[in-house]
């Protein structure tokens, strides 16, 4: 792979995929997010006071970045941790091992 010759895309380009509003992402997959912050019990105010948000936070209100990697979904932010949890657990459950709930 040549970034040079195959360039991956743009904050734009991605943007116009699910028309650039992050926080709609969220709302749409809120119930699910939720359920992975409650198994996890989080957010501790440390990593909290990480994005400038005072006192303790959920996943949901952590903030979306946009990164370019494309098998990390292109944002990092609360989509994407839920959905590396969410997998994890999966993975757990399906090789016989003792998982989150």
């Amino acid at each position: 792979y040549d970034p040079e010759q195959c360039p991956p895309p743009t904050k734009a380009d991605v943007d116009l995929e699910f028309g650039g509003n992050t926080a709609a992402l969220t709302e749409a997959y809120r119930l699910e997010i939720e359920r992975i912050d409650d198994l996890l019990g989080c957010c501790s105010r440390t990593l909290c006071s990480k994005f400038d948000i005072n006192g303790t936070c959920s996943i949901a209100d952590l903030p979306y970045n946009y990164t370019g990697v494309n098998w990390e979904g292109m944002y990092s932010g609360p989509l994407s941790i839920a959905a590396h949890f969410a997998e994890t657990f999966l993975l757990q459950a399906s090789s016989g091992l003792r998982f989150a709930w």
